[in-house]
Parts: C-alpha cells; sequence; structure tokens
C-alpha cells in the first residue's frame, strides 16, 4: 500500500510497477533498478582480500549462505511465514549439509534479532568442521565478494539477491511453496534464471549436496546457460543491469 500515501513511487522492475498499478491503477510509478552499487562493485578481489583476512579466512573457492531464516518469536505472519520450529529444523538441516561438501562453506546468519537469546544454531554450527560461521551484525553487501556459489534461500523480500546478481556468480534457489508462496509465473522465470532445488521434494537434501558437490567449472557451465534467461528477464524481474537507477529517479522526481 506504499502508493497511498504519496504522489509517486519509484519501485525496482516492470513486474513491480505491475503490482502497485494492479492495486491502484492510477497510482504514478517507475521502474528504476537497483542502486548501482550492487550492479557494478568495484575493487571485488580488494574487497575479497580485505574480507578474508579480517574474518580470518584462507583464500578458497566458498560455498556461501547468507541465511535470511531467523526465530520470528511473534513478529510474524502466520501462514506466510515459516514456524520457528520449521526454520530451527531447516537451519540445522543446512548447516549439517554444508559442513560435509567437498567445498568450504560460509554460513551468515541474519543479522536482525526478536529474541534476547542467542541463536542456538550459531553454536551449533562453530562446533562443525569445514563451516565458516559469521554471527556478527556484518551487512552481507559489505563479505559478499568471498562467496563463489551463494544459496539463496528464498526470493525477496530482502535486498539479498540483488547482491548476488551484481558479482554474476552461481547462485543455487531454494524453492518451496509451503511457505513465501511464488505464483507459476514467478517460479517459471526463477527456475530459468537460476540453479533451482525444490526443497519441498523428499530427498532435497540430496540433491542439493550434489549440486555443491560439482566442480566449480561445472557449476559456472551450468550458470552461464542460464545469463540468456537472465538477460531477457532482468528489466522485468530482476535489478535493471543496464539502467542507472541514480539518474532515472532524478529524472521522474
Amino acid at each position: 500500500y506504499e502508493t497511498d500515501p504519496v504522489d509517486m513511487v519509484l519501485c525496482l522492475n516492470n513486474s513491480e510497477q505491475k503490482l502497485f498499478k494492479d492495486y491502484d491503477s492510477k497510482s504514478i510509478v517507475y521502474p528504476i533498478s537497483a542502486l548501482q552499487q550492487s550492479k557494478n562493485i568495484r575493487f571485488r578481489n580488494l574487497q575479497r582480500f580485505y574480507v578474508n583476512k579480517m574474518l580470518k579466512i584462507p583464500e578458497q573457492k566458498n560455498v556461501f549462505y547468507p541465511s535470511c531464516i531467523l526465530p520470528y518469536n511473534n513478529f510474524t505472519r502466520f501462514g506466510y511465514r515459516e514456524s520457528d520450529e520449521w526454520n530451527y529444523n531447516f537451519e540445522k538441516e543446512m548447516i549439517k549439509l554444508l559442513s560435509r561438501i567437498n567445498k568450504r562453506s560460509i554460513y551468515k546468519t541474519y543479522p536482525s534479532r526478536n529474541f534476547i537469546d542467542r541463536n542456538t544454531l550459531v553454536e551449533y554450527a562453530e562446533k562443525l568442521n569445514n563451516i565458516k560461521v559469521i554471527s556478527d551484525r556484518y551487512d552481507f553487501r559489505y563479505v559478499n565478494t568471498i562467496g563463489d556459489i551463494f544459496i539463496l534461500g528464498h526470493l525477496p523480500g530482502t535486498s539479498t539477491m540483488m547482491w548476488f546478481l551484481g558479482l554474476d556468480r552461481p547462485i543455487i534457489y531454494l524453492h518451496t511453496n509451503k511457505f513465501r508462496f511464488v505464483n507459476q509465473e514467478a517460479l517459471s522465470v526463477a527456475n530459468k534464471i537460476f540453479i533451482t532445488v525444490d526443497i519441498d521434494k523428499d530427498n532435497w537434501q540430496t540433491d542439493l549436496t550434489n549440486l555443491l558437490n560439482k566442480p566449480y567449472e561445472d557449476l559456472i557451465k551450468l550458470w552461464q546457460e542460464k545469463k540468456i534467461y537472465r538477460d531477457q528477464y532482468d528489466e522485468d524481474w530482476l535489478i535493471g543491469m543496464k539502467m542507472h537507477a541514480g539518474k532515472l529517479g532524478a529524472k521522474y522526481i
């Protein structure tokens, strides 16, 4: 309902513009893309070197899972968001899986908190081998360059996806339709632009493990094969790589 109290809305892409227009056909809405910093990530190698040194991570290929899942307490929408029980069990399963693959894993917790107590999964993950835990309040945009393969826990919601796409490295999307409902059009697009694993299937852990254990070159090939679709859907569904948010925003204002 963002269009109600304002005269004009500047949004991310064409599909978001359509969403606003479907709610209020008279609203003035312009898609201007994502901020330039996410599309043109500068000094990537220098950023990676600095983050590795800061977090004491040796240089090697990393599978990076920046979780967007956290214990919600009562700050939630039941039926749309997962229950805290589901969140806990899923995250624990993911942590175990990541600790056993043939590449080093990085597990980053979401920085928000709805409980006073520390997330017990952090302590659990820190005891396992082959997994680096980032649990301090680091914003993902400042540590994303150390990822070589990314796991997208769910479609936005959050700004996380734009910081994936700007690096143009393999993204594995974990799809569920038990929560965070995705319509068929959006799911069709997601399957074309991402490497997708359906976590509603009984054997999703095996599918994800087999995928992550593939040689990095094979994952790069899978990712590059989908580039034609990312380019095709960029301005409608993604971050507008060829658009300039600042210039367009200034123009419309």
